[in-house]
């Protein structure tokens, strides 16, 4: 029930390619403490890495209930929605994300993406102005912006 000790058994099995067992030792864990939201959030990754993505949406969901307010689980919360192609609640976790830590290039490009991929270049601008001014040494960035500026006109 020690849970630093068994997160570095779950990240030990995972750098040795055990991604079974780091399943096993997460689980294990949350029957043995099911309020701790970084164990279904730790789970969550793990399982989006093995391309479970529906049971990852379950554990990073339940892990947002119990860790409310960081931006990280919001943000891969939507990534994971997005991949599953419920593209509101993706919108609606970025945005979340987004609100928590508007300096996050990751989390800002994220929302970039999702608007253009959708074509809402109305949407996609201002996140991709501010993305500039996050990261004004990345000229992809800029012309990214250049590109979603052009096709909004």
């Amino acid at each position: 029930s020690f849970l630093p000790a068994r997160f570095n058994l779950a990240n030990l099995y995972y750098d040795l390619g055990e991604n079974n067992s780091s399943i096993k030792v997460l689980r294990d864990g949350i029957e043995i403490n099911p309020n701790i939201g970084e164990l279904y959030y730790s789970l969550g990754l793990l399982l989006v890495e093995e391309k479970q993505l529906e049971r990852a949406e379950k554990e990073i969901k339940r892990a947002i209930e119990l860790i409310e307010d960081r931006p990280r689980l919001f943000y891969n919360y939507g990534l994971v929605l997005q991949n599953l192609n419920r593209k509101k609640e993706a919108e609606t976790a970025l945005t979340k994300a987004y609100g928590l830590a508007p300096s996050d290039p990751d989390i800002t490009y994220a929302l970039v993406i999702f608007h253009a991929q959708q074509q809402q270049w109305h949407e996609a601008l201002p996140y991709a102005q501010q993305l500039v001014s996050l990261l004004p040494e990345r000229p992809e960035l800029k012309k990214l912006h250049l590109d979603i500026q052009s096709k909004q006109n």
